[in-house]
């Protein structure tokens, strides 16, 4: 069934934007005014696919933030298809947006979460995508996003405190190397420059 975004307004002029399916768009507006909403876009992305893997990926720390608010929002008694729908209201622009749309149209045609994630190419490491799908083969999907969403945190303070332990050998090594340069280009040439003088000097 095909699958629309549409962008709607209620009685009192708040506006909306969510996607459904419909067999038809004329269905869908029908669908709509006996709601008491009316459409200001409809655009059917049924057939829309997210850029390859190769032009897309995700920092670390929005892929942090999305496994979050999933976990939330799954824990909180939502199901898959309602928490991706709500998360795209919260992340409304840039890159994660456009991954959960996808994500959400995948699921909307009836495809599992992992194979959505699949379907993302290389957004998703493969643990990540590992953990998803036994969740859902066990039925605990909100489980295993929670412990994707700690395991992602451990993750990035690890690499917090290997980056900062880098850092100071590094910093040491570049004044290493600035001191050997700056001794190179103005101490030696001076020190010649004394050394000669006072070898006039003497013969002098």
């Amino acid at each position: 069934m095909p699958v629309f975004k549409c962008r709607t307004a209620d009685g009192n002029g708040k506006v909306s934007e969510f996607l459904r399916e419909a067999p038809s768009e004329d269905v869908l507006i029908r669908e709509l005014h006996s709601e008491n909403i009316y459409p200001l876009s409809i655009q059917d992305i049924s057939d829309k696919t997210m850029p390859s893997g190769a032009q897309f990926s995700l920092p670390r720390k929005l892929l942090i933030e999305l496994t979050d608010t999933l976990s939330l929002l799954l824990r909180s008694g939502m199901q898959l298809k309602d928490a991706l729908d709500v998360a795209q209201t919260m992340f409304r622009k840039g890159k994660i947006n456009i991954l959960i749309v996808y994500l959400l149209e995948e699921v909307m045609k009836g495809n599992t979460f992992y194979t959505a994630l699949v379907n993302a190419g290389s957004v998703f490491p493969p643990v990540y995508r590992g953990v998803v799908k036994l969740g859902e083969r066990i039925g605990s999907l909100d489980q295993a996003l929670s412990r994707l969403s700690s395991y992602l945190h451990e993750e990035k303070k690890v690499r917090d405190k290997l980056i900062s332990s880098l850092m100071y050998p590094a910093m040491v090594m570049a004044m290493a190397v600035l001191s050997v340069i700056f001794i190179g280009i103005f101490v030696l040439p001076r020190m010649k420059e004394i050394f000669s003088s006072l070898g006039d000097t003497a013969g002098v």
